[in-house]
């Protein structure tokens, strides 16, 4: 900075009044002397002596220039401050020029210090960067020292970060032990976590080894489950291997029981030879036995063949009596025919082995009741067709050849060649149960709720209800002769007494010598030796010109009479109704049998003949069928079709439902049954139905191509045509019956509840109608379908992969398919059940199980098809036999192939 100016002092006092005095008047010289002074002087007062002019020092500039009456003025220059430095250098007559002095700023430091003519330098600091920290810090005359951040090794980890001031600080990185594993991994910033590696308990195995970041893996040892063993035991790094135990195949058996380590052992089943037969069946543990056939001799004949599993019968050649002859000669199989000259054989279902070149057996006994007929045949076999109330249709198996049948309301007896008893169906009274000490039997007869039993001794014993007496022979009796039995009342023949009777009827009513007595709830009628009959009871209006009487059988209100010829006659009390008239061409008859509404009779060619009604199906005569080639099931009926197209029909027949014949007579390819409606497709490609309830055909529209397929639904049917067209036609809104266009062809239809499903010929599956139970909404996951079968409101497919699936309602579990099934061959779904057959023949039913319909018999043989109904299910074997199961009480299930 520069000093205050001072000015020079003068030499002389007067200059100042000289100066004061000129200020008026350009006077001259104060000193009164000439005003002009020699160059480099000056006057300072008026009259005084010019002076010389001064001279500035060098640390003096030149203020004021000298003149003629003045000196020139100096000024010390001026001297900078410590914040100050000398910027420019004055001349003579000019000050020197101060600066302030540079500040460095707060990111500046001094990098050159000032002098006292130069300003002082200010330098940037250096800024450190991301990787480095200040190493040495500033000042105002030094620069900050930057060093790099120590990098920690791999083997390390950042302890400390680094901070602007400070470098990070590294450790060691742990080790993790051989026992460790390194549970956390290491970061940049943190040390690794080691962790204890975990040690498989009891029951565990290493299923997974320890790796050095992850821990072992110890997984639970597999149980094997019943039906398993193990094959392989554990190891510390393996599990237990469980293997499904063997299952002996068919032709072996068990030589080996499986234990919890081994499997089960089988062996081949020995194989009988020719000339031996099967003694004694395989078990699931042991062989079979094979012993010798025996070998018929030369007066006997094979009564009944052999078979894999039972000798030969061997029977005594029967000799032709006078005035009969040789109709059929014996074979080594068959027992020789006789019969008076004329005669001719027949055959109807009674050709056992469906070989129309060998003979039948002839039948030599028939029985019926309002609900049940049985027949016996030359060969000892029973057949019982109708209803199977209380199970009267349940042949027994195992029966030894029978004589004579004896039928009830609700139970059957036989009486077998040994004079051995056997009774079933209803035995609430004890009627079934025979006793034990009848001793050698000629003669059976039932009541309704009784049986009795003459011995060779003539000696009766009975056993049932026993209500009216009807069970208790009187205490005085006599050795009987004949026996017979019916309702509530049991009579005999004796040889002192003629006829006497017990229970309902307690006296003696006939006269004469009597041949034949039937009973019936309120009448009694008998024939006599001499070929006249009578009958006690309400009014029969019994024709007075009756002769030659064999038998008369009485029923609700009428009677039917045979004569010694082979007649038949009935009549009633009143208008003689034309159900009960003998159906035209019947021929010679043997015997009939009568009950409440109908009567059956055994021709001399051994037919049988059935006419007027039935409760069930007991006047409906078996049909004969070749092996079967498919089974339907409806609402308590059966019907079977076989490989010649022919058709056969079981159960209830209220309504004619089963009456096919009325219906359709050339062969048959496909049967549909839903409740009570049928259909059928013939040979020729004509649809046929026929309700139960509604009586007539039902025809589909008028179609021109032929029909390949049928399915009836629980109220209209759909058809599918030879060009995969659909065809529906029945009840319901025109949105269930029409079909949606552009469908295309298609291979398979199901007619459902007031619903519709198809398969189209490259298999995806389309429904439609009504979207009750979500039945026509097709699962997601059926993508494609081989097969498809309805229910009452329900569907189940059959998918490429042999599964089912099944959808619409489950109330009783017949969407819900079981778990575990093997592939599937076929299946089928009845109004509320499903069943489906297996790769090995094997059945599984579902739903609806209230009669026992899904209940599958244990020992079924190899299964190819089955058929779902509304309370019975039917199943077709691999030899083309039929088998049922169910509900029984229409006979629906008792099937005679």
């Amino acid at each position: 900075m520069k000093r205050p100016l001072r000015v020079a002092a003068v030499a002389h006092t007067w200059f100042v009044l000289c100066v004061s005095v000129a200020v008026g008047t350009l006077a001259q010289g104060c000193g009164g002397g000439p005003a002009d002074c020699e160059s480099g002087t000056f006057r300072p007062a008026l009259g005084a002596a010019c002076v010389a002019h001064s001279s500035c020092r060098s640390d003096q500039f030149e203020v004021s220039a000298p003149t003629a009456t003045a000196d020139r003025v100096c000024q010390l220059r001026s001297v900078c401050g410590d914040d100050a430095y000398l910027a420019d250098t004055g001349g003579p007559l000019s000050d020197d020029t101060c600066a302030a002095l540079r500040i460095c700023s707060s990111e500046e430091f001094e990098s050159t210090a000032p002098t006292a003519t130069t300003d002082r330098g200010c330098s940037p600091l250096t800024v450190c960067t991301a990787d480095e920290y200040e190493a040495v810090a500033a000042t105002l005359v030094s620069d900050r020292v930057c060093m790099p951040n120590t990098g920690c090794l791999p083997t390390q980890y950042q302890v400390t970060p680094p901070t602007d001031t400070m470098d990070g600080v590294c450790a060691p990185l742990t080790v993790c032990e051989a026992s460790e594993f390194e549970s956390t991994p290491a970061t940049p910033t943190s040390d690794r976590v080691c962790t204890s590696l975990t040690a498989c308990g009891t029951g565990e195995f290493e299923s997974a080894a320890p790796t050095p970041t992850s821990d072992r893996v110890c997984t639970s040892l597999t149980a094997c489950v019943t039906g398993e063993y193990e094959s392989a035991a554990p190891t510390p790094t393996s599990n237990r291997v469980c293997t499904a135990v063997r299952v002996c195949q068919a032709g072996e058996y068990q030589t080996a029981a499986p234990t919890p380590t081994s499997d089960r052992a089988c062996a081949a089943l020995r194989v009988c030879v020719t000339g031996e037969y099967e003694s004694a069946a395989p078990t699931a543990t042991s062989n079979r036995v094979c012993t010798p056939l025996t070998v018929c001799e030369v007066d006997e004949y094979e009564l009944l063949p052999p078979t894999t599993t039972s000798n030969r019968t061997c029977e005594q050649l029967t000799e032709c009596l006078p005035g009969e002859v040789e109709l059929t000669p014996p074979t080594p199989t068959s027992d020789r025919d006789c019969g008076p000259v004329g005669a001719t054989t027949h055959c109807a279902w009674r050709d056992r082995d469906n070989d129309p070149t060998t003979p039948c057996s002839s039948l030599v006994d028939i029985d019926t009741s309002g609900y049940a007929t049985c027949t016996v045949d030359s060969l000892g076999v029973v057949d019982c067709w109708g209803t199977n109330l209380r199970g009267m249709l349940d042949v027994p198996d195992g029966l030894p050849p029978v004589d004579h049948v004896r039928i009830s309301q609700g139970h059957v007896c036989v009486l077998d060649r040994d004079g051995g008893v056997h009774c079933w169906g209803d035995n609430r009274a004890g009627q079934s149960t025979v006793r034990s000490d009848l001793g050698v039997t000629v003669e059976i007869a039932v009541g309704i709720s009784h049986s009795c039993a003459l011995s060779n001794t003539g000696v009766v014993r009975c056993w049932g209800d026993n209500t009216y007496a009807q069970s208790t022979p009187p205490a005085a009796l006599a050795t009987a002769t004949r026996l017979w039995a019916g309702a509530n009342t049991t009579c005999v023949t004796t040889a002192a007494s003629g006829l006497t009777c017990w229970g309902t009827f307690i006296t003696t009513m006939a006269t004469g010598t009597i041949t034949d007595v039937a009973i019936y709830p309120n009448r009694l009628c008998y024939t006599r030796s001499n070929g006249t009959a009578a009958c006690h009871g309400p009014v029969m209006n019994m024709p007075t010109n009756l002769t030659g009487m064999r038998m008369v059988e009485p029923g609700d209100n009428f009677a039917c009479g045979l004569s010694t010829a082979g007649v038949v006659s009935c009549w009633t009390p009143t208008t003689f109704p034309t159900h009960f008239v003998p159906p035209a061409g019947l021929g010679e008859v043997q015997q009939i049998t009568v009950t409440g509404s109908h009567v059956c009779a055994r021709d001399a060619v051994s037919r049988v003949v059935c006419w007027g009604d039935s409760y069930g199906a007991a006047d409906r005569v078996p049909l004969g069928l070749s092996e079967l080639q498919s089974i339907a099931t409806g609402f308590d009926t059966t019907c079977m079709l076989d490989v010649d197209g022919a058709m056969d029909c079981r159960g209830t027949n209220t309504y004619g439902q089963i009456q096919f014949e009325d219906h359709v007579s050339s062969p048959v390819s496909v049967i549909s049954m839903m409740y009570d409606t049928t259909c059928v497709v013939t040979d020729a490609g004509a649809v046929h139905c026929w309700d139960g309830m509604n009586g007539p055909d039902t025809v589909p529209p008028a179609h021109t191509l032929p029909f390949v397929d049928v399915s009836v639904g629980t109220q209209h049917v759909c058809a599918i045509d030879t060009a995969g067209a659909v065809v529906c036609w029945g009840e319901g809104l025109p949105s269930e019956l029409t079909v949606p266009m552009g469908l295309g062809p298609v291979s398979r239809v199901a007619a459902g509840q007031a619903s519709t499903c198809v398969i189209h010929t490259a298999g995806q599956v389309y429904c439609w109608g009504s979207t009750d139970n979500l039945q026509t909404a097709v699962p997601i996951a059926l993508t494609a379908a081989t097969e498809i079968t309805s229910g009452d409101g329900f569907y189940c497919a059959l998918t490429p992969d042999d599964e089912v699936l099944c959808w619409g309602a489950d109330n009783r579990g017949q969407s819900t398919v079981p778990m575990g099934l093997r592939p599937i061959q076929q299946l089928d779904a009845g109004v509320g059940h499903a069943c489906a057959v297996d790769d090995l023949g094997g059945v599984t039913c579902w739903g609806d199980n209230r009669r026992a319909q899904s209940t599958v018999p244990a020992g079924l043989p190899p299964i190819r098809a089955v058929s779902a109904g509304a309370e019975h299910t039917c199943a077709l074997t691999v030899a083309g036999d039929a088998v049922c199961w169910g509900d029984p009480n229409q006979g629906q299930t008792v099937l005679l192939h």
